[in-house]
């Protein structure tokens, strides 16, 4: 199963698989495509019955030998982090703590290799949805994981 996105002309996202288009969403203006992109991701998703679940701290995981805690900036002067073993299992998190009191979890973790990457890559994303799917392991929760309510509030739009 492939998720494609083009902006080139437009916004238009779609999922497909073995050959076949399973759900296709358009917005043919060309100066909206932050507004339109999670819109149609969510609509086509939601057609062709996908759920995403793999979580960024995953891709940051991904590929360590050993005992990892991942760490990301999650803004508001506050941190999330999770910890994962080898396999990418994670074992803990993510939560979020006050970034000044993340020493306390890092004392917890005695001798964990801290990771803290300044982006998360999609490539790694990918690879470790790879890893899992060929394992048979589940790519995360039923629901999309968020670690506080999005700033944003949508307006009502007047029929």
């Amino acid at each position: 199963m492939l998720l494609a996105i083009d902006t080139s002309a437009g916004t238009s996202v779609a999922v497909v698989a073995a050959g076949r288009v399973l759900a296709h969403a358009d917005e043919p203006g060309t100066r909206r495509h932050a507004e339109a992109i999670g819109i149609l991701l969510r609509q086509v998703l939601r057609e062709a019955g996908v759920t995403p679940a793999i979580a960024s701290h995953d891709a940051i995981a991904y590929g360590h030998a050993e005992r990892v805690l991942v760490v990301t900036d999650a803004r508001r002067r506050e941190v999330a982090w999770s910890v994962y073993d080898p396999e990418v299992t994670r074992l803990e998190g993510p939560e979020l703590c006050e970034r000044d009191g993340f020493d306390v979890i890092e004392a917890a973790h005695p001798g964990v290799t801290v990771l803290a990457p300044p982006t998360v890559s999609a490539a790694s994303l990918g690879l470790v949805a790879e890893l899992l799917l060929t394992a048979g392991r589940p790519l995360g929760p039923e629901e999309p994981l968020y670690l506080r309510p999005p700033d944003a509030i949508p307006r009502a739009v007047a029929p």
